[in-house]
């Protein structure tokens, strides 16, 4: 999983999909893949990514919630700050039980 990931940003492409792109990793590999996902965003990479992790929808300035192949709710967040990420938790939370998540 992690050279697949290599592979899609060494040719720095303007959308990066990543389908689940921790969910076979270890804690410590998540860790740095959502690390890189994040500073590459940061560098002005789009990324969208699919997930049902919330470590790694925690790190989205930008969340939709989609059911039944239609989006039925969006949330627009900062971008991520490690210092803010129990609010930001909070705030995410709320947001999914509001969606009945």
């Amino acid at each position: 999983q992690r050279c697949a990931i290599a592979r899609a940003v060494v040719n720095e492409p303007r959308l990066l999909f990543a389908d689940e792109p921790t969910g076979a990793l270890n804690r410590k590999y998540t860790t740095e893949v959502l690390g890189l996902l994040t500073d590459l965003n940061r560098e002005g990479q789009s990324i969208v990514m699919v997930t049902h992790d919330m470590r790694a929808a925690l790190r989205a300035t930008r969340l939709l919630y989609l059911e039944d192949g239609k989006i039925i709710g969006e949330l627009s967040l900062p971008p991520y700050d490690s210092e803010e990420e129990k609010s930001r938790e909070t705030q995410v939370n709320a947001w999914l039980s509001s969606m009945k998540w």
